[in-house]
């Protein structure tokens, strides 16, 4: 990636997404990644975990948010989620569930 980002610097004068260059890598999978529905829980120890350390106060940011498998189901225990994912099929996976 860093070879085919200097080449791609040098043509246009910036650099280049991921995305841009070399597709959507999730595309073909981010039907998959859907978080539970709410009021749903699916055997999740990591989802459990992050309600445990954090507070209703806090702030959490999730990089990386493919489908919001985390960030979906810690946002009724928070403040405020941050979601960001750079994959544009996984975003729109994640702004779907957002917006259910």
């Amino acid at each position: 990636m860093v070879a085919e980002n200097r080449r791609t610097r040098a043509q246009t004068g910036r650099p280049v997404a991921r995305s841009e260059s070399f597709g959507d890598f999730w595309k073909p999978v981010a039907h998959r990644f859907a978080p539970p529905k709410k009021g749903e829980s699916g055997p999740d120890d990591t989802v459990d975990r992050l309600v445990e350390i954090t507070s209703p106060y806090d702030t959490v940011l999730d990089v990386g948010a493919g489908g919001g498998r985390l960030a979906m189901p810690i946002a009724d225990h928070v403040s405020h989620v941050t979601a960001v994912e750079p994959s544009d099929s996984m975003r729109e996976r994640l702004t779907t569930a957002a917006n259910a």
